[in-house]
Formats: C-alpha cells, structure tokens, sequence
C-alpha cells in the first residue's frame, strides 16, 4: 500500500477517495503497524470517515497502545477479532500461538467508542462463527466490561461502519 519511500500509493489513495465518497469502510488490510498509521493519515487528508485498521490485536500485525491510539486521533477504527483467543494447539490453527482472554480484554477496553469486534472464524477445527461471537461477548462481560461498551463493539459501531445506522457528526 506504500511505495519504497513510505508514501501511500495513488492508487491506494484513489480507493480512499472513492470509499470517502461512497461513506463506505476502507479497511487497511494486513497491513503493518506502522503503515496502519500511514494510511490513517493519508485517510484523514482525502476526508474518508471510516478508516478501518484490522486485525490491531492479531499475530503480526499486533499494534501497540500508543499506536491504536495515535490511529483513532486520526480519525480511525479499530478492529479486535477473537480468533487469536481460540487458535492454537489442538485447533484447526494449530501453528499460532493463543493469545490470551486477558490481553483480548485488554486491547477491547482501549477505546470502545471507536472499536468493534469480529470473529475472522469460519474455518475447520474452530467454532461456528456466531458460538465464536457469543463466547468473546460473554467473556468480556463476566470480566467486568460494561454492558453499553460491549454493545458499542458488537452493535452500535458496526452498523453504524456499514451505514445502518448515521454517523454522529465529525
């Protein structure tokens, strides 16, 4: 998504300029940390309401605190995905290493008003993606998370990024 000297490709900002135009999501992707903020930037700049970084707690792709943070300053959401809570040994992903319930709680309670979690499930060997969904919220809420900050990772935020529901004003 960015050329050899860090600059967000044309035609990746020409997809921004569109999906800006549409109010339709534009999601980075495996895309690196670091570029994760890259193309926040350059998505604040062409005006585009629903930058996306995906996967911020998963595998490579893991972002820090400060950078989840620095992406939502731009203008971004996050996305968490469960997926990572439920592979490993003995699963149908058994090469990755489990992530913790702790640390998913952890990356989930960020900033909830700018978050939403997905499963990433549907492959062999791991749960139905809706047993997936129900466990992650059930885990989350028998932790202590606020019901309203739950619904706002599992309802509001999601309907509101696939324009089901208005955006609130920037």
């Amino acid at each position: 998504m960015l050329d050899s000297a860090g600059r967000v490709l044309p035609e990746v900002v020409r997809v921004m300029e569109i999906c800006a135009e549409a109010d339709i999501i534009c999601a980075t992707g495996h895309s690196s940390p670091a570029e994760n903020l890259v193309l926040a930037a350059k998505a604040k700049e062409v005006g585009l309401r629903k930058m996306v970084a995906t996967h911020a707690n998963s595998g490579i792709w893991t972002m820090t605190r400060g950078q989840i943070e620095r992406f939502i300053e731009l203008g971004g959401w996050i996305e968490y995905c469960c997926l990572p809570t439920l592979w490993g040994p003995g699963t149908g992903l058994p090469m990755f290493e489990r992530q913790s319930l702790e640390t998913f709680y952890d990356f989930a309670a960020i900033a909830p008003e700018r978050s939403f979690i997905s499963t990433d499930l549907g492959q062999v060997g791991l749960p139905h993606p809706i047993a997936g969904m129900r466990a992650t919220i059930a885990m989350l809420l028998e932790r202590g998370m606020p019901q309203k900050d739950v619904d706002l990772m599992v309802r509001t935020n999601p309907a509101m990024l696939v324009g089901l529901d208005p955006m609130p004003a920037a």
